[in-house]
């Protein structure tokens, strides 16, 4: 009777599943069908469990790939009102202490990683396909030559990288517009790569918190931080901001590039990026009251699609040789998992790119930069 009563829950699930997700175009089947997902019979209680028990049977080999991709697949959750609503972090996520979690738990994942799925300057953010670029490579370079045309780079500025990561950026900005460079990350593989290959460079990179940059750094020219302001969280946007007026010297501008959305998805939030949560340009403008004058807004959320895409053909093309050097198959399935189905989420705009230049005060006659 047990197992009888058993075998007709677990149907009553399949069909319940099955039925959920065919409304949104997405045919579930197991093994030997001709199934958009492929299952293993428990992955379908966990498709129960909204976004982190669908992350984590990709995570688990308790589903994959049929006739449809992963990134396919989240579109047609994303359109059939199948993803849940992002979660809101707590506080003490971003504290000082804890600030480094995420370090540890996703930009420490390995250089030999990251360097098997980034184009070769290193960058692990948002390329610029809109200015006619064709591949990888041509649109993260014209993603830095426009950052620096952005600020206004000039021989001799002082600028201060907040969230270097491998310091692709702080090179490229010392070769092509002669400045010097101090550069912060909190992740120490990042830092240690940095250091090597901006060595002989007037480039300085730091491992430490934005909050605890030293005082005898003294002031910037320029700030530019990219992809780093996901981790600072809501209850510290104020601080953040006082703290770069406080390190710009006056005359100065401020360059924020970020993923905007509100809240995290829970299960990014779990696997990737702990106590990250996406701001609102409302959420910037209200934290930016008193200390700084947003001259432009700048979206582009739809060039993350192809990056991340690019990113995934990397990772896959690569596979064979990162499961050589120690990378186990969960670990891999996660990144695929992670990769495509944040792509979906920026080709069908749900979530954006955006970059606001700052000043301390209104710049007359200014020109926003493409």
């Amino acid at each position: 009777m047990t197992n009888t009563l058993m075998n007709d829950s677990y149907e009553k699930t399949v069909t319940r599943v099955t039925r959920r997700f065919a409304d949104a175009g997405v045919r579930l089947g197991t093994a030997g069908t001709d199934a958009d997902i492929i299952m293993k019979p428990p992955a379908y209680r966990h498709f129960l469990e909204g976004e982190m028990g669908i992350g984590e049977s990709f995570q688990d080999g308790l589903c994959k790939e049929g006739r449809m991709t992963i990134k396919e697949f989240t579109q047609k959750r994303i359109l059939g009102r199948l993803v849940g609503k992002p979660l809101r972090t707590k506080a003490f996520q971003q504290s000082i202490e804890n600030s480094p979690i995420v370090a540890r738990k996703h930009y420490s994942a390995g250089n030999e990683y990251f360097g098997a799925i980034l184009d070769p300057t290193m960058q692990y953010t948002c390329a610029c396909f809109y200015g006619g670029a064709t591949h990888l490579l041509a649109a993260q370079l014209y993603k830095m030559e426009l950052l620096g045309r952005k600020l206004k780079l000039r021989r001799g500025d002082r600028v201060l990288d907040i969230g270097c990561g491998f310091g692709g950026l702080a090179k490229y900005f010392h070769e092509r517009f002669g400045v010097s460079v101090v550069g912060i990350t909190l992740s120490h593989e990042q830092a240690t790569y940095a250091r090597r290959w901006c060595a002989e460079l007037p480039i300085e990179i730091i491992e430490t918190d934005y909050r605890t940059i030293p005082a005898e750094q003294g002031r910037f020219d320029k700030i530019v931080t990219v992809g780093m302001f996901e981790h600072v969280g809501p209850n510290h946007y104020v601080e953040f901001f006082e703290k770069c007026k406080q390190l710009l010297a006056p005359g100065g501008t401020f360059l924020l590039h970020s993923i905007f959305g509100g809240g995290m998805d829970p299960w990014l939030e779990a696997n990737i990026f702990p106590g990250g949560e996406l701001p609102t340009k409302a959420q910037v403008e209200e934290a930016i009251k008193g200390l700084f004058m947003p001259m432009d807004w700048h979206w582009f959320g739809r060039d993350y699609d192809p990056t991340l895409m690019a990113w995934n053909r990397n990772l896959k093309e690569n596979r064979t040789w990162l499961e050589r050097n120690g990378y186990d198959e969960r670990f891999l399935r996660t990144q695929d998992y992670f990769l495509q189905s944040c792509a979906a989420r920026f080709g069908t705009r749900i979530i954006s790119v955006g970059q606001v230049h700052l000043s301390y005060e209104v710049i007359q006659e200014y020109e926003p930069t493409r």
